[in-house]
């Protein structure tokens, strides 16, 4: 399988995860390392695994009915970039 089509398959699934509100299981599809980093603007800079999964409990918990609709994708190898709309209730 080229690296395209395997890069879009891992992001459809962390966001299929995402949509899912399967935190545990979402991290787990990024970098379980130090070099796992997530700059989420609204929420902060998590670093390393275990700061990923403290961003997905902070929003699993801030948003409990958070959804993502992808409109555009974006994708050479090695980097995939996704466009789209995030809703949700916020909850604090």
């Amino acid at each position: 399988m080229d690296l395209i089509p395997r890069q879009r398959a891992a992001v459809a699934e962390h966001i299929r995860l995402e949509n899912e509100h399967q935190w545990a299981v979402v991290s787990s599809t990024l970098t379980e390392d130090d070099r796992a980093f997530f700059d989420f603007v609204s929420v902060g800079q998590f670093k390393g695994a275990e700061g990923v999964r403290q961003l997905y409990q902070t929003i699993g918990t801030a948003f409990p009915d958070l959804h993502i609709e992808i409109s555009a994708e974006y994708d050479v190898p090695g980097c995939s970039i996704r466009e789209g709309f995030i809703t949700g209730t916020h909850q604090g």
